[in-house]
């Protein structure tokens, strides 16, 4: 199990060794920019655990800065989204397969509210 102290100092391991490597470079690239703007930056991503599992991060932080603008540290916060990146996933299929149904369907299907036609699908248009 990895510890923090592990990622202190890269004393065990770089934190960034275990970012998906198809966003190493555009997280490192976007702290390039906050910290040149002084500015706070948000960011999800997907690392890898020491058992190789994929888990989702969200990442919060800014650079600490001197009175004469020196950069003395990053401060952050990193915490696991795993669970709502699989709920927004599982939405978007669910999603997908309904607009699949109601757009694909020979009946007519449409939501009227208050006078306006909400949403209609094409065999509703046909008629």
């Amino acid at each position: 199990m990895r510890v923090p102290a592990d990622f202190i100092n890269n004393n065990k391991i770089a934190f960034n060794d275990i970012i998906g490597a198809e966003y190493q470079e555009e997280i490192w690239d976007t702290w390039q920019v906050k910290l040149k703007e002084k500015a706070t930056i948000e960011l999800e991503y997907p690392i890898t655990t020491k058992s190789g599992q994929i888990r989702w991060v969200w990442e919060r932080g800014c650079g600490i800065y001197s009175d004469d603008g020196k950069l003395l540290f990053l401060e952050g916060f990193i915490t696991d989204i795993t669970e709502q990146k699989q709920a927004e996933a599982e939405l978007k299929e669910s999603e997908e397969k309904y607009r699949a149904i109601v757009e694909n369907n020979h009946d007519a299907i449409y939501i009227y509210k208050g006078g306006k036609f909400l949403f209609v699908n094409d065999k509703t248009s046909d008629l």
